[in-house]
This record gives C-alpha cells, sequence and structure tokens, in this order.
C-alpha cells in the first residue's frame, strides 16, 4: 500500500485534457519522496471516471487537487474511492478558494488551505493515526527554489 496517492481529476469536458501538467501536485509528490514516503501521482485528465477508480491504487491517504469550479466532481470520485477502499483517508486542497458549503464531508475527510508542501506530511501522519483533522492551513512558500524539484517522473 502506498502511503498518499495525488489525483488530478478526469476532465472530460475539455478538448485537449492532458495539455497542462499538474505542477502543484509534482511539488507536494518531490516534498513526500524527499521525506522517504512512497507516492504516486495520477493524472487522470483524460480518462473517465471509471477507468480511473479501475487504475487506482491502494493508499493510506488520498489527495485531489481541485478548483471551486472542480468541487461537486471532486465530491462524485471521492464517493467512487469510498466504494472501492472503505477505509480510505480523503483530502481535497488546490489554487484558489474552497467554499465549504459545497464539500461533501461524507466522503470528503478534509481540506488543505493553502501550500501543501509541508502540510502533506502532518495529514498522512494524522492519516496513520486515524486523527485527521477537518482542515489544515498549509505553509505559504514564498520560495520555490526552497523545495525539492517537482516529481516530474511521476
Amino acid at each position: 500500500m502506498l502511503d498518499v496517492v495525488l489525483i488530478y481529476l478526469p476532465k472530460p469536458y475539455l478538448n485537449q485534457p492532458d495539455a497542462q501538467a499538474p505542477l502543484g501536485l509534482m511539488y507536494i509528490a518531490s516534498a513526500l519522496e524527499a521525506n522517504g514516503k512512497t507516492v504516486d501521482l495520477k493524472s487522470y485528465a483524460s480518462y473517465t471516471d471509471e477507468e480511473a477508480i479501475r487504475d487506482l491504487p491502494a493508499a493510506k491517504l488520498y489527495g485531489i487537487t481541485v478548483t471551486s469550479l472542480e468541487l461537486l466532481q471532486a465530491n462524485r470520485f471521492a464517493k467512487l474511492i469510498k466504494a472501492k477502499y472503505p477505509d480510505a483517508k480523503i483530502s481535497i486542497g488546490g489554487p484558489g478558494s474552497i467554499n465549504m458549503e459545497f464539500v461533501d464531508y461524507a466522503v470528503i475527510d478534509s481540506i488543505c488551505f493553502g501550500d501543501g508542501e509541508y502540510t502533506i506530511l502532518d495529514m498522512l501522519d494524522d492519516a496513520e493515526n486515524n486523527n485527521l483533522a477537518r482542515s489544515y492551513q498549509g505553509k505559504t512558500v514564498t520560495d520555490l527554489d526552497t523545495l525539492p524539484l517537482p516529481a516530474r517522473h511521476l
């Protein structure tokens, strides 16, 4: 079982869904790897939900990057994760704001507000101890040169 699987949601509504690499997730993945954690980054942009769920490996924590426009899709995808892995711990985060009114807490366990490169380690530790908080405030990264290079190999 992996420590963390980071997920870039399916984007069936885009003409070129793979045109943009999930750079933010690559930075978070590199922070996990630098700390000896096992991580996979699943860019499901050109997948259907069903194809993505079939491909999804088991993990202690799933991190889904969302924008405000993708929040309802993240809820639906999290429900599919919980159907496959009933004990899954799922956190969402990403650029921009997340309106907590639209978060389905029946399937979303936690939200990371702000940058996740440092916070992801606390979240994983809490998930492993079955003590995942409802929300985390990420420490702002002011200098990208202080982070490991993005995990482009994933």
